[in-house]
C-alpha cells in the first residue's frame, strides 16, 4: 500500500476520558488500511504530556497539531468550557479535516455536563468528510468492540455513500453489515395533509425489501466475503436506528441534501442518533461519492 492510499483521519483530542477513546477507536477502525492519524489539539497552552503519551500509544503514524483557542478575530481565548469555545475548536477541526478521509471526536467534551459536546455538534455542520462521534452507552464507557456495523439506507444518494463506507467499516472490523431501511404507510398531500395509506399496505413493503435486497446484493458484488443481512421495518427511521443500535458496534448514516447556510445540515435522524445512540456514529454529509 503506497502512502497515497492511507486514509487520513484527523481526531480532535482535549484530554477527556471520550476523546482519548475516540483516538483509540480512530486507530482500530481502519487498521487495515494503516491509516494516518493527526491529533488535533486546540488550546492556548504548551503541548501537554497526555498528548506525547498518547501519540507514543498510538504509534509512529501518528501526528499532533496544535492551534491556539483564539476569538473570531484573534483578540483573546475563550472561556475553555464554554459552548464558544467548543465551535471555535470544531471550526479549528474542520480547517484541519479539509483533506481527511473521516473526522472524528469524542461524544462528551472535557468540561461538558451536556449528552454530546457543542464540539461534536458544531463539527457536523461544517465538515465535507464523514464524521465519526464516538461514544458508550454511557459517559465513561468506551465504544462497543462488537456487534454488526448497521447502515441507514434509503435509496438516496446520501445513503448509499453512507453504505459504502459502512462497508469498508465492517470489512475492516471483520463485523457483519447490515443494511436497515424503514418504511410507513403514512402519506402526505397538500390537501388531506398526513393520511395513512392502509390500501398499499403490502405494496410499499414489498417495494422497500425490493429496494434493499438490491442494495445487499450491490454490497456483495463490491466486497465479497462480506456478511450482509437486510433489515426492513414498517417503523420511523430514528426509532427503529436507535433500537438496532442497542447491539451495534456502530451506526453509518447519510445526511441529505444541503440547506441555507443559516440553517443547521444535521437532520433530526442524524441529530438523535448522535445524541442518543449507545455506539459510535457515522455521518455521511451529502456530495460523497459511494
Amino acid at each position: 500500500m503506497t502512502e497515497r492510499d492511507r486514509p487520513l483521519v484527523v481526531v480532535g483530542v482535549d484530554g477527556s476520558t471520550s476523546a482519548t477513546q475516540a483516538a483509540r477507536w480512530a486507530a482500530a477502525a481502519m487498521s487495515d488500511r494503516r491509516p494516518r492519524l493527526r491529533l488535533l489539539h486546540v488550546s492556548d497552552r504548551p503541548v501537554p504530556h497526555w498528548l506525547c503519551d498518547l501519540v507514543t500509544e498510538l504509534g509512529p503514524d501518528t501526528e499532533v497539531s496544535q492551534v491556539p483557542l483564539r476569538d473570531g478575530r484573534g483578540e483573546g481565548p475563550a472561556p475553555p468550557q464554554s459552548t464558544e469555545a467548543g465551535i471555535r475548536a470544531a471550526t479549528a477541526l474542520a480547517d484541519a479535516a479539509t483533506d481527511a478521509d473521516l473526522a472524528v471526536v469524542g461524544s462528551y467534551g472535557a468540561g461538558g455536563g451536556v449528552q454530546v459536546g457543542s464540539t461534536a455538534l458544531a463539527l457536523l455542520d461544517l465538515v465535507t468528510c464523514p464524521v465519526a462521534v464516538v461514544r458508550g452507552s454511557r459517559r465513561e464507557d468506551p465504544p462497543p468492540e462488537h456487534g454488526p456495523v448497521v447502515v441507514g439506507f434509503d435509496g438516496s444518494e446520501s445513503s448509499a455513500a453512507a453504505r459504502e463506507i459502512g462497508a469498508r467499516l465492517a470489512g475492516g472490523a471483520s463485523a457483519p453489515l447490515f443494511v436497515a431501511h424503514t418504511w410507513s404507510d403514512v402519506g402526505a398531500d397538500a390537501r388531506r395533509g398526513l393520511y395513512r395509506q392502509l390500501d398499499t399496505w403490502d405494496a410499499l413493503a414489498d417495494e422497500a425489501r425490493t429496494m434493499v435486497d438490491e442494495a445487499v446484493e450491490t454490497v456483495r458484488g463490491r466486497h465479497p466475503g462480506l456478511t450482509v443481512k437486510p433489515h426492513v421495518v414498517g417503523d420511523t427511521p430514528l426509532r427503529d436506528l436507535l433500537d438496532a443500535a442497542a447491539t451495534a458496534r456502530m451506526v453509518v448514516v447519510g445526511q441529505r441534501g444541503a440547506r441555507p447556510a443559516s440553517i443547521t445540515r444535521l437532520g433530526s435522524t442524524s441529530r438523535g442518533l448522535v445524541e442518543f445512540a449507545p455506539c459510535p456514529v457515522v455521518v455521511v454529509p451529502p456530495g460523497r461519492c459511494p
